[in-house]
């Protein structure tokens, strides 16, 4: 940050033109007080003209005027005489995400996929960060290979997993349920409460319980209990890694292993106990995809029986 304190990608919504340099550039007043251009004022910033527009500019005096204000984002610093550098464009100032501050896990944004890999897309969130979008999180039900309709330079529609601002990472998913999901996201054991629901996805099965992690590393475990399966039914028939699920957070547990106590059971979502009668009456809006449910195949005949069946969720 240069010393006249404004933080990279701030917006400054009513800069005032102070000083024009022909075929240079402009010198502005952040906050509409004089601004002297020795790096003396607390909110100077110099925006050179190829920052100044969108479209070619070759004569700045054309189409600004000193005390005209302007919409502008600062984009860097001038070390030499203490002014941040500013720009007046407008891809610039509307960009969705031009720090790593902006990059909050949760966060629904847009971006153009850059590369494609076999391990996933590589996509440009803003001029200065791109986002990896790994194969598992192209779509809800995972796949071994990635559609054709996901080409460079196609605009896509995440949701920002993690970020490292430390290692210049960021992780987001573009599974449909969390893109579109209505629930609170999850982004820390400390913001969740009891018997908040929310949506996730399933990061390990085991035989006594599923693991299920949210955004900005929260995660979570439902034990075998609190899964909602039938008697002869196990964690590994009736989940798939990276599946989407619905939870209900029960509590959390402190210590080494900082994480949520979940519920999968569709009983707990939907306020009934399992294997209630009420539990028979179709879709109550509590499916979600890769969901293992039992249902009966009515009679198509009066003299047909009836078959008790478990499906997929697709």
């Amino acid at each position: 940050r240069p010393k006249n304190g404004l933080a990279l990608g701030t917006v400054i919504e009513e800069a005032v033109v102070y000083r024009i340099d022909p075929g240079v550039g402009m010198l502005l007043q952040a906050n509409g007080q004089a601004a002297s251009g020795h790096g003396e004022s607390s909110s100077a910033a110099y925006v050179h003209i190829s920052d100044a527009s969108d479209e070619r500019m070759e004569k700045l005096e054309k189409v600004f005027k000193p005390g005209q204000k302007v919409q502008g984002r600062v984009i860097g610093s001038r070390l030499l005489d203490g002014l941040s550098s500013m720009s007046l464009k407008t891809s610039v100032v509307e960009q969705e995400i031009f720090t790593y501050d902006d990059a909050i896990p949760g966060r629904v944004v847009r971006g153009t996929i850059v590369s494609v890999e076999e391990y996933g897309l590589l996509i440009k969130l803003s001029d200065t960060m791109k986002a990896l979008c790994p194969i598992t999180h192209l779509s809800d039900v995972p796949r071994s290979k990635i559609s054709s309709k996901f080409a460079v330079g196609t605009r896509i529609k995440v949701r920002i997993l993690e970020r490292d601002a430390a290692r210049r990472r960021v992780t987001v998913t573009h599974k449909k349920t969390l893109l579109n999901s209505k629930l609170p996201a999850l982004v820390s054991v400390d913001g969740a409460s009891v018997g908040m629901v929310a949506h996730g996805y399933v990061t390990g099965i085991e035989k006594w319980g599923v693991f299920v992690c949210f955004y900005g590393g929260c995660k979570g475990l439902a034990r075998l209990a609190d899964l909602g399966l039938a008697p002869d039914q196990s964690p590994l028939e009736a989940f798939e890694m990276h599946q989407v699920v619905k939870v209900k957070v029960l509590g959390s547990e402190s210590g080494k292993h900082e994480r949520l106590q979940l519920s999968l059971d569709p009983g707990s979502l939907s306020g009934k106990a399992t294997g209630t009668k009420d539990d028979d009456d179709g879709a109550d809006g509590n499916l979600s995809v890769g969901q293992v449910v039992s249902g009966k195949v009515g009679p198509s005949l009066p003299a047909a029986g009836a078959a008790t069946l478990d499906v997929l969720v697709t």
